[in-house]
């Protein structure tokens, strides 16, 4: 064999081992600034609940279209956004009482007075604060946003209280764990695995230990698994429903698909299948003491339409 073609053969071979030698990825917040996007997030839940012997299942459908803005990148490598509700979408059905409410089509609003009430949430803003890692920093609402939704209709309150749970601040910064919340500390490659730990605020607040593992790469997207071992919050204060003060025993465990866009760093969808158990204790009022036996199960996505 020639000495050029044995110059051909080993030049061949370096490229061969290059190409597969590990390549490492660092995820890393880097939206375009002014740019604006939106987000799909679609929630299917299945209650079933034990209170006094008896049996009480619910169910929950709700989406909701969330509008992102980049407002600003700033040295430190924070990201300054802002959430607009664009629309949404809530069926929740139960023995005792039912309820819709639809912004693209209300007249299968039930009942439609007290659901009519909800318009005033479309185009509400949130501002969010995120580091370079992906973390929320700061989540805020217009402080007024849920305050008086429901003044003067039965359960009112308690109801306020759960409409804040399901579209406030708080299940704001809830997503965006799913969105950017995810990143390892160092560069990975396909096969690497990491732990995150995050408190999970709002009705049900619970702390998350996940496990990552980068399980693809491929035209830009990074595909990612994870499963979640959850469990109670005990720093978490009572929840005030009905003049009740509620506080919750709870575990369970979390898993899904992530698909990440590397050039940006957010993530372009999120599958998440949750399954939680426990107990909830409701403390005061007419009832004095109850204890219920809670079974819940969920299926999420966030997806960027």
């Amino acid at each position: 064999m020639s000495y050029t073609k044995n110059f051909i053969f080993g030049i061949i071979g370096i490229v061969l081992l290059g190409s597969c030698s590990p390549k490492t990825l660092q995820f890393q917040l880097q939206p375009e600034e002014n740019s604006t996007f939106t987000y799909r997030m679609i929630s299917n839940i299945e209650n079933a609940v034990m209170v006094m012997g008896t049996d009480q299942a619910s169910t929950i459908a709700q989406t909701t279209d969330y509008e992102y803005k980049v407002q600003k990148r700033n040295p430190d490598g924070t990201v300054e956004i802002t959430a607009t509700i664009k629309k949404m979408r809530l069926e929740q059905a139960a023995a005792m009482a039912s309820m819709v409410y639809d912004s693209e089509n209300p007249e299968a609003n039930n009942p439609a007075k007290m659901m009519e009430r909800m318009n005033t949430l479309i185009g509400k803003t949130f501002d969010i604060k995120l580091n370079s890692a992906g973390e929320v920093l700061l989540t805020k609402g217009e402080d007024d946003m849920f305050k008086g939704l429901f003044e003067g209709m039965p359960n009112g309150e308690a109801m306020e209280t759960q409409i804040e749970a399901q579209f406030g601040a708080n299940n704001v910064a809830s997503g965006l764990q799913y969105l950017t919340g995810f990143y390892p500390k160092e560069a990975v490659k396909v096969g690497s695995t990491w732990v995150k730990e995050t408190t999970k605020k709002g009705t049900l607040p619970m702390l998350s230990t996940t496990t990552y593992t980068l399980k693809e790469r491929k035209n830009g997207i990074a595909i990612i698994d994870f499963s979640s071992k959850l469990s109670n919050d005990p720093n978490a204060e009572a929840t005030e429903m009905m003049g009740m003060a509620v506080t919750y025993d709870v575990g369970g465990t979390q898993t899904g698909t992530i698909k990440v866009d590397e050039k940006t760093g957010w993530a372009n969808r999120t599958d998440i299948n949750q399954d939680i158990q426990g107990s909830m204790l409701m403390k005061g009022g007419a009832m004095g003491e109850m204890k219920a036996i809670l079974k819940i199960g969920g299926k999420h996505i966030y997806e960027k339409i």
